[in-house]
């Protein structure tokens, strides 16, 4: 049962005619006989109650909140240009007299639910008994009238009606945003709608509405009644300099951070609750009030202290209480409850390689001394654990290094102390080195000397290389010259193979040679049976022979042999022999005077 009460209630609700009617005020113009346009006879040119329309722009006038007169042809011939026209909306104390008046719109509800607000005077004579001239029968029929409204576009999708209408005799025109919607003038019916969904308006947008409407003629009467309908509820819209006697002006402007504004920033500012209620031209400022900022002290909290309100930002502002006991040796704090405490700092002790010193006053800081760890012993290393104290180990020297012998730590200075091995063999002829990986290492000198014919070697007295010898290449001799002498062929060493070849450099003389007593033993060997390493080894110190080593029988050295040096013109008929000996400090081959007269004639070998 309940259900169906509360839907009933709701259908009644849904279905309610609950609009209200609104009234908004015109303004009329009453003009004596002498205001142009007055008494114009349309039918001069609108045969028998014809009308027409195209009197204003489009637009009006953005400035002046007037229509603008359009057109000069013989439909307007008595209103003719814009001036004769901006006689009829205007207020002149010697040909105009203005009434203000109202329009009171009713709802009016159609069969389908759509609502819209309609008036409709019949007769229509806004001004008689207000104005100039009475006309026929009482009446005045002579007058302008202008509306300024407002209106908020709100359509609703089954209740608003789809139009606008205006109904009224003479000449009128409708504009809806500043642009011309309707516009009539003459004498016929001029009932006429205007569709508000063609006129592209916003949904929840708010639109000015003007009218204007002149009745400027008594013969050929038009209709004397006024039928207006609008879907929308109307507003007075003042335009300052246009209705400000019609609409009153806006109630001022009142902003509590501005208006009201008295730079105090410790007081609450506040507008006039009802700015309706102020005097004709009160300055609002006037009426503000300015109710200072109370600023509680929270008694409970004994760490702060109320400064009051500052007026810088209007904040209620406190500070903290001091609890500096002016010792930097104690923790001051506050607590809300009970207020200051000032506690001793408590220094630690758990470091073993610290010694506290306590609690600084000049800095509030605790400090330490380090505990000294050293033993004297500068062979120690001296170092401090925090867990267990002082650790003295002894310093262990390295021995890695095989070229060195440690000498162990020095405890004059704490320095690993080494010196170096020593790696020499008492060999001139061998370079000693010493590998820190290995030890000492004895490298042969080595003498390098392309040319075979030379015998080059260390010197072991000062272990440089040095020549020690030059092969010589003794003559060839040959048998056969006349019966009494011999043909010698002389030979030379050949440096690349260090052997002995046929020297073709000399002339047939230098191979006349005798050859007496000369002889190369190649068997002359004292080293025979020695061993030996290299020809360094074989060395005999002698520079008249060559040292050589054989691997298997040991070392040998040949006797260099010096041949003898052929002069020629003993007698005509023979040759003397010029004998020659190797000395052995210098290797070479030099004159050998030990020899007698007999022993340098021709030699033969026989």
């Amino acid at each position: 049962m309940k259900i169906i009460l509360i839907l009933i209630i709701l259908t009644i609700i849904k279905n309610c005619y609950c609009e209200t009617s609104f009234f908004v005020p015109y303004k009329v113009y009453d003009f004596k006989s002498s205001q142009p346009g007055f008494n114009i006879n349309y039918t001069q040119c609108f045969l028998n109650s014809i009308g027409s329309n195209g009197l204003v722009k489009q637009n009006l006038n953005p400035i002046l909140n007037k229509p603008e007169y359009c057109c000069d042809d013989c439909k307007f011939k008595y209103i003719d240009n814009q001036n004769v026209y901006d006689q009829s909306f205007i207020s002149n104390p010697d040909s105009t007299k203005t009434i203000i008046n109202n329009f009171n719109f009713f709802p009016f509800y159609y069969e389908n639910g759509i609502v819209l607000y309609q008036i409709f005077i019949n007769p229509f004579y806004p001004i008689n008994g207000k104005g100039w001239n009475e006309g026929e029968q009482g009446n005045n029929n002579f007058w302008c009238m202008e509306g300024h409204y407002k209106f908020k576009y709100n359509i609703k999708k089954k209740k608003t009606s789809d139009y606008f209408s205006f109904y009224i005799g003479g000449e009128y025109s409708v504009f809806i945003d500043g642009k011309l919607v309707l516009d009539f003038s003459g004498t016929k019916d001029p009932e006429i709608s205007i569709c508000h969904k063609n006129l592209n308006l916003t949904n929840g947008e708010t639109y000015t509405f003007d009218f204007f409407s002149c009745q400027r003629f008594d013969e050929y009467k038009p209709y004397r009644y006024i039928l207006f309908k609008t879907p929308f509820v109307f507003e007075c819209n003042n335009i300052p300099g246009v209705n400000d006697d019609v609409c009153p002006p806006p109630l001022p402007d009142c902003n509590n951070m501005t208006t009201c504004n008295d730079n105090n920033s410790c007081t609450i500012d506040s507008c006039p609750s009802d700015l309706s209620k102020l005097p004709k031209n009160a300055n609002v400022t006037d009426y503000c009030t300015h109710t200072p900022i109370k600023c509680s002290n929270d008694v409970d909290n004994k760490c702060i202290k109320s400064l009051g309100c500052d007026k810088i930002d209007g904040i209620c502002k406190t500070e903290p209480i001091s609890c500096d006991d002016g010792n930097l040796c104690t923790i001051d704090k506050c607590d809300t409850n009970t207020g200051c405490n000032n506690n001793p700092i408590v220094c630690p002790t758990d470091d073993k390689c610290t010694k506290s010193l306590g609690c600084d006053k000049s800095d509030g800081i605790c400090k330490t001394e380090p505990i000294s760890c050293d033993d004297g012993n500068l062979c120690t290393i001296d170092k401090c654990d925090v867990n267990i104290g002082c650790t003295n180990n002894y310093t262990i020297c390295p021995t890695d290094n095989k070229c060195t012998k440690s000498l162990g730590c020095d405890e004059i200075d704490g320095i690993c102390k080494t010196e170096p091995i020593s790696c020499d063999d008492g060999n001139a002829c061998t370079i000693d080195t010493c590998d820190p990986n290995i030890g000492c290492k004895h490298s042969p000198v080595v003498c390098n000397d392309a040319d075979l014919c030379k015998s080059v070697g260390c010197d072991k007295s000062t272990g440089k290389c040095k020549l020690f010898s030059t092969r010589k290449c003794p003559p060839k001799k040959s048998i056969g010259l006349f019966g009494l002498g011999i043909i010698c062929q002389l030979e030379k060493c050949e440096p690349t193979t260090g052997d002995c070849v046929i020297d073709n450099s000399g002339g047939f003389l230098d191979h006349l040679q005798l050859n007496y007593g000369y002889r190369i033993n190649n068997d002359d060997n004292n080293n025979k049976n020695l061993k030996c390493i290299d020809d360094i080894t074989c060395d005999d110190n002698n520079l008249c022979t060559i040292d050589k080593c054989d691997k298997e029988i040991g070392c040998i050295n040949i006797p260099l042999k010096c041949p003898p040096k052929i002069t020629i013109g003993i007698l005509g008929f023979g040759l003397i022999c010029q004998l020659e000996k190797c000395e052995p400090t210098i290797g070479d081959c030099i004159v050998d005077y030990s020899k007698s007269i007999f022993e340098k004639l021709i030699c033969f070998d026989f």
